[in-house]
């Protein structure tokens, strides 16, 4: 079998992983280092192994081990894994698994060589006889949105249909594309999934209470029941994981996953929705691996981005790969953006030589404002820095207005940006607001794990609460956070259920709760809908407003000569913004005529009023142009609403107050208006 081996290596190109030739499987792994490698070849319906094949070293190859075996010399179901150092693993370069169709529940899992014999083998255990349908990409396009036009929303495939009401095919890819039309009635246009390749859920004790101190890990141990010995881990950031298949437990027919999440993409990319996977990539792995990965989702899969560790696979390696060219990348930072620029063009769609905006041109005859040829990142820089930021200054910490007030103007030019109040590492947002420290207890690690640096605030109540000065308080807490993710410059990002007050209750690292605790909880939404039709029409109002997502970068200057810069900062005075330490009061005014709804069209200007203090304070409405001025829109304190007598943004009486008075922990926005005289009526604050 050796001789047969080394044949295939000079006679066929090497593919890593398995594949069908001419009646034959090819076999082939890359073991750097290795000098002996064993293939063995289970029969699935005896669940044993029938054949055991010692591969060498191909000579001509160090590290490279392949087998050439007659599909007539196999049985008819088979599976496969590899043995080295004593070791029996998966083929990193697996596609298809079998053994783990039930999530949470211990199974050896391997390797077989197509979808159709991953049917067959589920088919016979379960004594079905139903036909293999594979599914194929037909006509699919894809989305290509730029990250200023995203609403990117967060989930776990698993948590978030569990407890959906009138979704048939819970915790799937069946059951995410089911959901598709409350994504579409949000506003939702992109998705970034949780790891969805096929992983070891299973953590054994030592894995859990191993990195506890010696003397608690000794007592837990002897303390463990049978069914605490091993643990799930929900998230999907394993020890094992195989990169290059779909998790099979999260298809309603674990045979068929890899058709099912195709047919869940396509899907998608039918309503203008991108998909995009976080990978858990470790730094063992072969860059190469990671590399050929990402290829292959993209390939076979039609994934649009992905979040990933780029130091392991660093963003000026993707750069020199076709395959990936107009695939997003976002990750913490990129350090090798100076490397980036150096190769020419990303293919043709990272970043270009110019990797700033020309000046637009201000055409005096048309009375429009074109910009350069429009420009699309695929690199995007993902990190708490938004997240850090806005929750100190939503709680009212002292210090913040200046560094706030930078995040939301955020914009780099060469790079995009990923704002979000939570991530699934983390309280959620309803939680920030619930709790002053984490609650991780029902994770067995004596509320050791979970970060202690959660800048939450409990509103004066720790938890579950029915007192509704707290609850209203919370609310508005919550509407505060959301105006300001909506209205700053980089891509919205919400975490699942955080539209709704999705809870944990006060879990900061679900990671093992696969349960109420992990998955999304829909009751909520009936619960707050109020929140939810909050939500919608902020994101509603973003979409309407290019210049809440301009295209151009922000210069704060008034460069077109319009009598207002692009962006400025106030405070309560107009033009005067105060960073002193103690400030918890900034606004800040977008002009619209930076930015066009069509070719000719100026949008409408957009007036952030933020009054993070536990006192009222007056705000001055400036002046932004001729012939527009700001009219109140909307505020996160519900009884503001009621008392200014406002439906759909329009005022009941005429006329608009000079200044306007925001109430504590409240933020106001204002949206300019066409005047017919440049003449303004002082009708004085509002009472």
């Amino acid at each position: 079998m050796r001789t047969e081996a080394q044949t295939a290596s000079n006679n066929h190109q090497v593919s890593l992983g398995v594949r069908e030739n001419n009646g034959y499987y090819d076999f082939a792994i890359f073991l750097p280092g290795m000098k002996v490698c064993e293939l063995r070849i289970y029969d699935l319906e005896k669940g044993e192994a029938t054949e055991k094949l010692s591969l060498f070293a191909l000579e001509e190859m160090p590290g490279m081990f392949t087998a050439h075996l007659a599909k007539r010399e196999l049985p008819e179901c088979f599976g496969y894994r590899y043995v080295a150092e004593e070791k029996e693993f998966l083929d990193p370069y697996v596609k298809y698994t079998v053994g783990r169709e039930k999530f949470g529940m211990p199974g050896e899992c391997f390797g077989v060589p197509d979808e159709e014999m991953s049917h067959k083998y589920y088919a016979r255990k379960n004594k079905r006889t139903e036909s293999y349908r594979p599914f194929f990409f037909r006509g699919d396009v894809r989305p290509r949105l730029a990250y200023q036009d995203m609403i990117l929303y967060k989930l776990h495939v698993r948590g978030f249909s569990m407890t959906a009401p009138g979704v048939r095919h819970k915790g799937t890819y069946r059951g995410l594309l089911e959901k598709k039309s409350y994504l579409l009635e949000l506003g939702v246009n992109a998705l970034l999934l949780l790891p969805c390749v096929e992983f070891d859920e299973i953590l054994s004790s030592e894995e859990i209470y191993g990195k506890l101190p010696g003397g608690i890990y000794a007592a837990q141990k002897e303390r463990l029941t049978e069914p605490q010995k091993y643990r799930v881990n929900y998230w999907g950031f394993a020890k094992e994981s195989s990169y290059f298949a779909p998790k099979a437990s999260y298809a309603a027919r674990p045979h068929q996953a890899a058709s099912e999440f195709k047919q869940m993409v396509a899907g998608m990319h039918e309503s203008g929705i991108e998909v995009m996977l976080e990978m858990d990539f470790k730094r063992v792995d072969n860059p190469n691996l990671i590399r050929d990965c990402l290829i292959w989702w993209v390939q076979e899969y039609h994934i649009d981005g992905f979040r990933y560790n780029t130091t392991l696979f660093p963003a000026s390696m993707a750069a020199l790969c076709p395959e990936l060219a107009g695939v997003k990348l976002l990750s913490t930072s990129f350090s090798d953006i100076d490397e980036i620029q150096r190769v020419n063009g990303f293919g043709a769609s990272c970043v270009r030589r110019e990797i700033s905006y020309p000046a637009p041109v201000w055409n005096q005859n048309a009375g429009s404002l074109f910009a350069s040829p429009e420009y699309k990142p695929v690199l995007a820089e993902y990190n708490e820095g938004f997240l850090r930021e806005i929750r100190r200054f939503v709680k009212g910490d002292e210090e913040m207005v200046g560094a706030v007030a930078a995040r939301i103007e955020r914009q780099t030019g060469n790079v995009g940006v990923i704002n979000y109040l939570a991530d699934h590492n983390g309280f959620t947002l309803a939680d920030v607001y619930a709790y002053d420290i984490k609650h991780n207890e029902l994770n067995g690690e004596e509320n050791r794990d979970g970060t202690d640096y959660n800048f939450s605030w409990n509103c004066g109540v720790e938890g579950a609460t029915k007192k509704k000065k707290i609850l209203r308080l919370r609310s508005q807490m919550r509407r505060n956070a959301l105006i300001l993710l909506f209205v700053a410059m980089g891509t919205p990002m919400l975490l699942a259920g955080d539209e709704f007050a999705n809870s944990q209750d006060g879990n900061n690292n679900a990671y093992c709760q696969d349960n109420e605790i992990g998955w999304v909880s829909w009751k909520e939404l009936r619960a707050n809908r109020d929140q939810f039709e909050f939500v919608k029409q902020l994101i509603a109002l973003r979409k309407a407003h290019p210049v809440l997502h301009n295209k151009l970068l922000l210069r704060g200057m008034d460069y077109i000569s319009c009598g207002c810069p692009d962006v400025s900062r106030h405070g309560t005075r107009a033009w005067y913004p105060d960073y002193s330490n103690y400030s918890r009061t900034l606004a800040i005014l977008f002009c619209g005529k930076y930015a066009l709804i069509d070719k000719k069209t100026p949008d409408q200007s957009i007036y952030i009023a933020a009054n993070m203090h536990w006192e009222p304070h007056t705000f001055d409405l400036p002046d932004v142009s001729d012939g527009e001025e700001l009219r109140f829109f909307l505020c996160s304190d519900v009884d503001c609403v009621q008392k200014t007598n406002v439906e759909q943004g329009e005022l009941a009486n005429e006329g608009r107050p000079r200044r306007f008075k925001v109430p504590p922990r409240a933020i106001a926005l204002f949206i300019g208006q066409k005047t017919k005289s440049k003449k303004l009526d002082k009708t004085g604050e509002n009472k």
